[in-house]
Parts: structure tokens; C-alpha cells; sequence
């Protein structure tokens, strides 16, 4: 929910977050932060029932390439460092996934760059109206999409996004398979052609991947009883985990 919460006209969400740390101090409930969970941990705590809610993880695509310094994951980029956020608007950068989670990194980039923010300043100050439109907008991102349509999981805030998109002229590929990853570019291909694009940072937005197989295992090897929820269960939305967690309160409830 953080991260979803740092996407421009996302920022309600925040309050959602307020709102259920306030419920969890109101019940009393204890909360241990910097803890690693394994068999010894529940052994020692002894639980009734283990509810497994440890989220996902970025997926890594096998890329040649991808391990490189200047490629960061999305969740890296909306982790509000403003030193990388500003780094990031120094070069070119490609986003690698049309999905939802690509293209709110590039509105949150263009919303959140400092140096870029400054510039449109200036620009309102010393440039006469017509020049200032024409700069405003000018735009050092890329997304590349393997399928035929960006924000297919957006569903019904995707024009919304995709206004924004246009309104900060966000080049978008799609149909474009990234192939490797060299220090200053990218090599994708895209129906019979194979060509370049000009990539001084790469940011991953290519799915994620639930998060807990190990422990699942030992609790199923153990025969201790659990619940998984949320992204841990199946990697979905923020609506999805909590109808996950409300329904197993109903079931430890009953």
C-alpha cells in the first residue's frame, strides 16, 4: 500500500494506512518490525494459527544485461529516494512493462523530479507562453510493452492515466520485446525489426511474484495450520488482500 500510495492522484491512500494503524493501536494489537519469521520463530512463539501475509516481490526477467548499476526496479524508483528520482531525470530512461505499475512510475517520475519542477519555473518566468507550452512537456522516459496495449490492468482509471501520459509525452512501444541491456541503450525488437533506444537508466515494471514458499513449506512439513493472504497467496490488488484478511477473520472468528 506505500507504494501504491506514492502514485500521483493515488495519495488517498495514505489515509487508508492512518486509518488501520489507528484500529491496530486502538485493539491493542503488538507489532514487531525488523523481525525475520522462520520454524524457530513460530516454534518459540507457539501461534493457534499462522497467517501468512508476506506480500510479493519484483519479478526479474532473465535479460542480458539486467544486473547492471544503472537498472533499478519500480519499487526501487517509488521508494521516494529524491537523489535517485533527480539522478533518474540527468539521462534517457526506459521503463521495461506497460502494465499499471510502469506507467504510474512514469507519471511519478515526471511529477516528482525536482530539478524538472525548477525548470518549468524558469521557463514560466523568462519565455513568452508559446515557448513555455512547447517545453513544458518535454519528456526523457520511454516504456516498452510486449503486448499489443498498455495498462490493460488498469481498468477504470486507465484513461486517466493514459491522459497523463499523453499530456507529458511519454513515448510508448508496444509489441516490443527488450532483448538486452548495454550501458547507454537497449536493444528490443519489435515485429521483424530489431533496433536501438537511447537508455542511460532502466527501470523493471514487469510483474511480481509471491513472496513465503519456504515458510509455507515448513509450516505444510511441520503441520502447523495457516492461512496465506494477499500477494503471498496470489499477487492481485489492494481490494483483493483485504478481502482476504477480512474472510479469515470470519473463519478464526467462527
Amino acid at each position: 500500500m506505500k507504494y501504491a500510495a506514492s502514485i500521483p492522484y493515488k495519495e488517498a491512500i495514505n489515509n487508508n494506512i492512518l486509518a488501520m494503524e489507528e484500529e491496530l493501536a486502538e485493539a491493542g494489537v503488538e507489532i514487531v518490525l525488523n523481525t525475520f519469521v522462520d520454524g524457530n520463530y513460530i516454534n518459540e512463539y507457539n501461534p493457534d494459527i499462522t497467517i501468512v501475509a508476506v506480500g510479493s516481490k519484483p519479478t526479474i526477467p532473465p535479460i542480458p544485461g539486467i544486473d547492471q548499476k544503472h537498472v533499478y526496479t519500480a519499487q526501487e524508483v517509488l521508494d521516494g529516494d529524491q537523489d535517485l528520482i533527480n539522478r533518474l531525470a540527468t539521462g534517457n530512461v526506459l521503463i521495461i512493462g506497460g502494465g499499471a505499475v510502469g506507467l504510474e512510475t512514469a507519471i511519478y517520475l515526471i511529477k516528482n523530479n525536482r530539478i524538472d519542477i525548477q525548470s518549468k519555473e524558469f521557463l514560466s518566468q523568462y519565455t513568452d507562453s508559446k515557448t513555455y507550452n512547447g517545453l513544458q512537456y518535454a519528456s526523457n522516459i520511454t516504456i516498452a510493452e510486449m503486448t499489443s496495449k498498455m495498462g490493460s490492468d488498469l481498468k477504470s482509471t486507465r484513461w486517466i492515466t493514459m491522459s497523463e501520459l499523453k499530456r507529458y509525452n511519454i513515448q510508448l512501444l508496444v509489441d516490443t520485446k527488450v532483448e538486452k541491456i548495454l550501458d547507454n541503450k537497449v536493444t528490443v525488437s519489435k515485429a521483424d525489426e530489431t533496433f536501438d533506444i537511447s537508455a542511460d537508466f532502466v527501470v523493471l515494471a514487469t510483474g511480481y511474484q509471491s513472496e513465503g514458499k519456504e515458510l509455507i513449506k515448513w509450516l505444510d512439513e511441520n503441520e502447523h495450520k495457516y492461512k496465506i493472504i494477499g500477494d503471498a497467496k496470489k499477487v492481485g490488488t489492494i481490494r483483493s488482500a483485504l478481502s482476504d484478511a477480512y474472510s479469515v477473520k470470519l473463519e478464526t472468528e467462527s
